[in-house]
């Protein structure tokens, strides 16, 4: 198979009478297959939601120097500022230019020593979580340990590209506005 081969990805319809979690860990999760899932409408979260809940807590904002970049670049202090949750969600809604610069992503997250674990839901996901905007887990996920709940927004207008990359874990990719294209490509398709 070379990298040009485009191949269509099934789509799973939670909630049918086929819809069980075993056949949906056994179809897709255990051999690591990607599949679009439909009819999950349990998250809906606007702008003021996410203002609501998370607005004066500080963020780690990825900053590109033009338009032309890829957003997904190392973390750098030259890259990286720090701003709330409500400045970020104002420069962006404004459409100005200097919004098309800024991207939330995963946000880095030390814990303390009390805790002694990593919490996977961390800012803006935490406060989301804890005013019921998004749920602890998905109901076709079953038995499977959350290792991280991340949200991740920008503002394009000619669109943005994260670029090329392996994600460890797999992913739950949860379109809450906007649209997004994924290309995948299969393992044996690298160098």
């Amino acid at each position: 198979m070379t990298a040009e081969a485009i191949i269509c990805i099934e789509s799973w319809t939670l909630y049918s009478q086929q819809y069980t979690q075993k056949k949906f860990f056994d179809r897709y999760i255990a051999l690591r297959k990607p599949c679009v899932i439909r009819g999950y409408t349990d998250v809906s979260v606007r702008m003021e939601d996410l203002v609501a809940a998370a607005g004066n807590e500080t963020v780690q904002v990825e900053k590109r120097f033009s338009s032309e970049e890829c957003f997904g670049q190392n973390r750098t202090t030259a890259r990286q500022i720090l701003m709330t949750v409500r400045e970020f969600v104002e420069k962006i809604s404004a459409g100005q230019k200097d919004g098309e610069m800024l991207y939330l992503s995963t946000q880095q997250y030390e814990p303390t020593e009390h805790e002694g674990y990593s919490n996977p839901f961390q800012t803006p996901c935490r406060q989301l979580l804890a005013t019921k905007k998004i749920p602890d887990s998905l109901p076709w996920a079953g038995n499977l340990c959350l290792e991280s709940c991340n949200l991740w927004m920008g503002l394009s207008k000619d669109g943005s590209s994260s670029g090329l990359h392996h994600d460890y874990h797999d992913n739950f990719y949860i379109l809450l506005q906007g649209r997004k294209q994924f290309r995948l490509y299969s393992p044996d398709t690298a160098p």
